[in-house]
């Protein structure tokens, strides 16, 4: 009966993170599809944003503004998580500061470049987005950690 319990309780996790998934995926599609997506988004490759990441050193504004539970599958070292879907987005974007650069990422680039185009209508001045997110990342072989 305790394996029974265990085994249940394992089978509703793994069907919540495919549900969550299924879910980021849609939406990235839908937001990629938008052409305010990317329309004040500087976006830079993978190796252009971790070089410029990198050269920013430890005052690096390094912002995910993906789910916690995606943050929960691997972030960029150092990365604020600021979820773009929380409704106290524009608040909590607040402790950064606009006159100094920041570098955003999500899943694939969709809702970063919407992050970034919002954080641009609020007065940050250099925002940059990473082109395919944070999948881009990882296919150039660059770490993440859990």
């Amino acid at each position: 009966m305790k394996y029974l319990s265990l085994f249940v309780a394992a089978l509703i996790f793994v069907s919540c993170n495919a549900q969550e998934a299924q879910k980021v995926q849609e939406l990235d599609k839908k937001e990629a599809a938008s052409p305010a997506a990317t329309q004040l988004a500087k976006n830079i490759s993978a190796a252009d944003f971790k070089a410029a990441v990198e050269a920013a050193g430890p005052e690096v504004q390094l912002v995910d503004v993906r789910t916690p539970g995606e943050w929960a599958q691997g972030t960029l070292k150092g990365a604020d998580k600021i979820n773009w879907n929380d409704s106290a987005f524009d608040q909590n974007i607040e402790g950064l500061d606009k006159t100094k650069a920041v570098y955003v990422y999500c899943r694939s680039g969709a809702r970063s470049g919407r992050a970034v185009a919002r954080m641009k209508s609020l007065g940050f001045t250099e925002v940059y987005n990473l082109n395919g997110g944070i999948m881009a990342w990882q296919r150039a072989g660059y770490e993440v950690v859990k």
